[in-house]
């Protein structure tokens, strides 16, 4: 069986007995805690650290991240069963919810009674939410509700395995597939308040109160189906114990290298890419910092080197490259020695798996002379969170570093201005926005799979009297809004994506393409394509004119 050990974090009361039981039977009753309740994680780890399974409740503070070497899940439960389960737990006397002053206070009570007392009802108030809001924010049950759900999306973000209790037996199969548990030990099913009432069943007012209570958790139980989706069901663990290449759990094999150009000058002997938590998989979180090797041997002397890379979503999408070059940096080479380049920069990339290409080359372009170019040459993932003020998209800025390799070979690096522009950081406020954005091409319907990503091809005018400055620490991003079919909001604040220039002067039409995420859920939805400003304001507050697109989500085979 794999060595992996699991932290298993907030299970729901009505999934807590089946887990617990499915936990024993697979690692060994020796091997489980019991449910913790009310610990610190670090404290829950310093006691039961050589257990291979954690389960419980646990608390977190802001800047507190989950345990390393532990695979950590959690499972979220629709809100409004959870609620009716909170109540009806302390009226058939559930042992887990203790018999105190509260509980025989609450049983003297009726559902309506506990909905809409004071202590009670603050109990059950997107209490989901803020259990994963936690890691962010010191007081999570104070922030509006759409603060609230964007920082327990964060938070819910970092476990390896997200589930609902409502696909309980699927999660269990990826835990089984994960730690390699036997065939035959199976999820027990209990259910201790079955003869309740179920959300469906309720009066109306009734029905009105939970949604008033649990609203930010019922839409981060759909922000974790989707996750479930999307990550859990693909989830393959590391052990870093096993280092047999024919192991199931080391990482899979990289994407085939495609050799474009080779004149003899050089020869490719390795491109890695890693992260500080976890140096030895291509595996990376968003705002880890990320280094970018490329190590090679010279075969003939050249006096003016340039090395890049380009990075490209899995889907074939370019999203950022760079060079030694444009970086400030003439490189040098004798034959026969070994080298490498390092480019270094924070990983401020979305979930998923992205691809590398990289070239060698004179001057600032391989349009120059061109001696080295690969594709595909390495793969890596980006996959959690670690940087609480990530949002989307942004572009890569390393740094880079070149030297020796063992010893053998002689290198120069001189420092070059040429061509390379110092941003000012402090980038003024825009007052006038007017303006517009424009669909490229504009069907009357879009039609997606739920949590797809969209590249809308756009036209971008400035009819203003200012110039927007795309660069510093106010940029000016594309990005985007979601509406339901009636124009209700349900995603304000969309990804970021940056303009392909520095700036947009007055008069002046740039062509660019948006990357939009695809509500989770399927319905009809109106998406209204728009620029921001970082920390001052959405331009459509200031006179620009926003595109708004049909867009229908689906879950049907195309």
């Amino acid at each position: 069986m794999s060595q992996n050990k699991l932290f298993f974090d907030h299970i729901p009361k009505t999934a807590g007995t089946s887990l617990q039981q499915f936990f024993v039977e697979a690692f060994g009753e020796g091997m489980v805690t019991t449910p913790l309740k009310g610990l610190k994680y670090h404290h829950a780890i310093s006691v039961y650290g050589n257990l291979r399974v954690i389960t419980g409740h646990f608390h977190f503070i802001p800047g507190e991240s989950l345990p390393e070497n532990y695979i950590s899940a959690t499972v979220l439960r629709d809100s409004r069963e959870r609620t009716l389960s909170e109540y009806f737990y302390v009226i058939n006397d559930v042992p887990e919810t203790g018999c105190g002053p509260e509980e025989r206070r609450i049983k003297a009570m009726s559902l309506e009674e506990a909905l809409y007392d004071p202590d009670f009802s603050e109990r059950l108030r997107n209490y989901q939410a803020v259990h994963f809001a936690s890691f962010f924010h010191p007081t999570p049950n104070k922030l509006s509700p759409s603060e609230l759900l964007e920082l327990a999306k964060k938070g819910l973000e970092q476990y390896h395995l997200v589930g609902v209790t409502e696909r309980l037996g699927e999660f269990v199969e990826v835990i089984k597939r994960g730690f390699d548990v036997q065939e035959d030990v199976r999820l027990k099913r209990y259910n201790v308040t079955s003869k309740r009432m179920r959300f469906s069943e309720l009066p109306g007012r009734l029905q009105a109160r939970i949604l008033e209570l649990t609203s930010v958790d019922l839409e981060l139980w759909h922000y974790a189906n989707g996750l479930f989706d999307t990550k859990t069901r693909h989830f393959v663990p590391s052990n870093p114990s096993v280092h047999d290449s024919e192991a199931s759990s080391c990482p899979e094999p990289p994407l085939p290298v495609t050799s474009v150009m080779d004149d003899g000058s050089l020869e490719l002997l390795s491109v890695t890419m890693s992260g500080l938590l976890r140096p030895q998989q291509p595996v990376i979180l968003p705002g880890e910092l990320a280094t970018l090797r490329v190590s090679f041997r010279a075969l003939k002397d050249i006096d003016d080197l340039t090395v890049g890379y380009s990075i490209h979503h899995d889907s074939g999408l370019h999203l950022f490259g760079i060079n030694t070059r444009l970086l400030g940096k003439r490189l040098a080479v004798k034959a026969g020695g070994e080298y490498h380049v390092d480019f270094v920069f924070s990983m401020n990339l979305g979930l998923g798996r992205y691809f590398v290409n990289i070239s060698a080359h004179s001057g600032q372009t391989h349009l120059e002379r061109c001696y080295l170019w690969r594709e595909k040459v390495c793969y890596f993932d980006v996959d959690g969170f670690a940087d609480t003020l990530f949002e989307g998209l942004v572009r890569l800025m390393p740094s880079s570093f070149a030297g020796v390799l063992g010893n053998r070979g002689a290198l120069e690096c001189e420092e070059v201005r040429e061509g390379v522009h110092k941003i000012g950081m402090n980038t003024p406020p825009i007052s006038n926005c007017k303006g517009f954005i424009r669909a490229v091409s504009r069907p009357e319907s879009i039609t997606s799979r739920p949590g797809e990503q969209l590249a809308v091809s756009v036209e971008v005018m400035n009819q203003a009297d200012e110039v927007w400055v795309t660069e510093g620490n106010k940029p000016v991003y594309l990005s985007y809004h979601w509406l339901d079919k009636n124009g209700g909001i349900v995603l304000f604040d969309g990804f970021r994506t940056p303009l392909p220039c520095k700036d947009i002067p007055p008069g002046h039409l740039v062509q660019a393409t948006v990357m939009v995420e695809v509500p989770k859920e399927p319905g009809d939805f109106i998406l209204e394509l728009t620029l921001v400003q970082e920390g001052v304001t959405w331009f459509e507050e200031r006179g620009f004119v926003m595109e708004r697109l049909a867009v229908r989500v689906t879950s049907d085979q195309k």
